[in-house]
């Protein structure tokens, strides 16, 4: 006589419990995209201005990509099993106090440049990418560039081309403040003698790859459409989702196979090992979704493996036509289309079907 395999009864309490959880993970993101939605909105102007600037850069060689060089957001370590401290469990960091934060910071010193500096998000990554773009437009290949023209702030000016629109001695704060963290990282030196209060506004970029060479435009790497800082997504985008957008380009660089067939995606130790890019920074690849820049092709929560201990790594492939958008129009659209993340509705049927007609309407 065949087995029968007997499935338990569902919890209803275990599944109240569950749907509660869901719908309140996607009210706190509603809240975070309207924040973040009427930020943008503030920051119009200064996105504009920027994206002026940048034409008109762009005028001198009009280069079709800019290169970044791989150090910047890879690590080619040997990866290895993390081991498992039942100290670290966020229930217990009282019983062995400081023992997080020491391997927290260990774990992220360990992590390639672009892996570090987002992790306390802050400007530093906007503004290191305006200045490589910049260098991409005045520089061909192993040329040395002066970027000691453009001031910290002002009207045509690093926070201009970073997007920032808060009035101007707050928006120097922020440009000296990731000037500090670029500079703790060696990818940017003070110009002139260092005193005990050196001033932030004459500063140079260094190797990206944080080995503290000089500039100079890289003639291999990652390559990035131009259209990434012309159309102002390295303005619009948020640290942890341009980490997650060089991470996906750069394994579709290097497996265009897999990409072209099956997408391309990173098993959680490669990602953290060698590219630093965190559970949370990973999941933002959702909202790139949205935005158009990459499509998915895994299903949005993967089913098991038949032995229920695997699940396979989220998949996707580069939208290069994505990039031709305006950041500013497609993101600011996306955000006020869909207040509550796509992958939130399907917690709610009868909101993703009212959202749904809404839409076609």
């Amino acid at each position: 006589m065949p087995r029968v395999k007997l499935t338990p009864a569902p919890d209803p309490e275990k599944a109240a419990r569950h749907l509660a959880w869901t719908q309140a993970a996607a009210e706190r993101a509603r809240e975070a995209r309207k924040v973040r939605g009427d930020q943008l909105a503030l920051r119009e102007n200064a996105i504009r201005v920027g994206q002026s600037m940048l034409e008109t850069e762009l005028e001198r060689l009009r280069p079709e990509s800019a290169i970044l060089r791989t150090g910047l957001l890879y690590l080619p370590t040997e990866e290895s099993e993390e081991d498992v401290n039942p100290d670290l469990s966020t229930r217990r960091p009282s019983e062995s106090p400081g023992l997080l934060s020491v391997t927290v910071k260990s774990r992220v010193a360990d992590r390639p440049p672009l892996g570090q500096l987002v992790h306390r998000g802050g400007a530093a990554i906007p503004l290191l990418l305006a200045a490589i773009g910049v260098a991409a437009a005045r520089g061909l290949p192993r040329d040395a560039v002066d970027l000691s023209d453009i001031p910290n702030t002002g009207t045509k000016s690093w926070a201009k081309l970073i997007g920032d629109g808060d009035p101007s001695e707050l928006a120097r704060r922020h440009v000296v403040d990731a000037v500090k963290r670029l500079r703790q990282h060696e990818l940017v030196r003070l110009r002139g003698p260092i005193t005990k209060n050196p001033g932030y506004s004459a500063w140079q970029l260094r190797s990206e790859d944080g080995s503290d060479g000089p500039y100079r435009v890289p003639a291999a790497g990652l390559s990035v459409p131009m259209s990434f800082w012309k159309n102002g997504w390295a303005q619009v985008l948020t640290p942890p989702e341009i980490v997650a957008y060089l991470m996906i380009r750069h394994l579709a660089a290097n497996f265009p196979t897999a990409h072209e067939d099956r997408g391309v995606g990173a098993t959680p130790a490669r990602r953290r090992q060698r590219y630093g890019v965190t559970k949370r920074v990973y999941a933002t690849l959702n909202e790139l979704e949205e935005f158009g820049l990459v499509h998915r092709t895994t299903p949005q929560r993967p089913e098991a493996e038949p032995d229920d201990s695997v699940r396979e790594v989220s998949r996707f492939q580069v939208a290069e036509d994505g990039l031709d958008q305006d950041a500013y129009t497609r993101v600011k659209k996306t955000l006020d289309d869909w207040p509550v993340p796509l992958r939130a509705y399907r917690y709610d049927p009868l909101e993703a079907m009212v959202r749904s007609i809404a839409r076609q309407v």
